[in-house]
């Protein structure tokens, strides 16, 4: 987020429920993209009117700034790059909060590939 890296890794706690996938590394941190595309290739604009496609993203002390946090995008775009992988990248603001964060990502699953 705002151009530092705030988690990675490799965890087996993932999952998808139609076209919506979950990630999270422990209570540490976690994400939920909703309106993920289905073809390979796809990019879907999030807030767009009516496409249901947002980024929520939560942790502990992500940006240093206090114990939890819950951040819910504003704007951007959730790519499908290849069968198990997803892309996002957008603004978002912490649940709360009027400041404006930027935010981008990749998550890679075998779970992703029977979208």
């Amino acid at each position: 987020m705002d151009g530092t890296t705030v988690a990675s890794g490799e965890t087996e706690e993932v999952g998808m429920v139609g076209n919506a996938i979950s990630l999270s590394l422990g209570e540490d941190f976690g994400f939920i993209v909703a309106g993920v595309p289905e073809t390979v290739g796809d990019e879907a604009e999030i807030g767009a009117q009516g496409s249901g496609v947002s980024v929520s993203i939560t942790g502990k002390n992500l940006l240093k700034s206090g114990d939890d946090e819950m951040y819910f995008s504003i704007s951007g775009t959730v790519k499908r790059t290849s069968s198990s992988k997803i892309t996002f990248e957008g603004t978002c603001t912490e649940f709360g909060s009027t400041m404006v964060h930027t935010f981008s990502g990749s998550a890679e699953s075998a779970a992703y590939k029977i979208i």
